[in-house]
């Protein structure tokens, strides 16, 4: 039996925001705000991440970390700012 969508949840929000959190400083230089970064990566935790529930993969936090990490990319690539 799997966990409640609640418990899901809350581990996609807090997987989003760790991912979001550790990416703005893996970056450094061509990095997203930091509010921006840990945003894009709660958003792309929680849309893959329900998507895969929704669907009833197996291991939807493994695909809320390859959502985060994927939106985050993005977002770093085409909306970066040189300093």
């Amino acid at each position: 039996m799997g966990s409640s969508l609640g418990a899901q949840l809350f581990w996609m929000i807090t997987i989003g925001l760790t991912i979001g959190y550790a990416s703005h400083y893996l970056f450094l230089k061509y990095s997203i705000s930091l509010g921006l970064s840990i945003g894009t990566g709660i958003v792309g935790a929680v849309c893959a991440g329900l998507i895969s529930y929704h669907l009833a993969y197996s291991l939807p936090l493994m695909f809320a970390v390859l959502g985060s990490l994927t939106f985050l990319f993005i977002a770093n690539a085409f909306l970066s700012q040189e300093d």
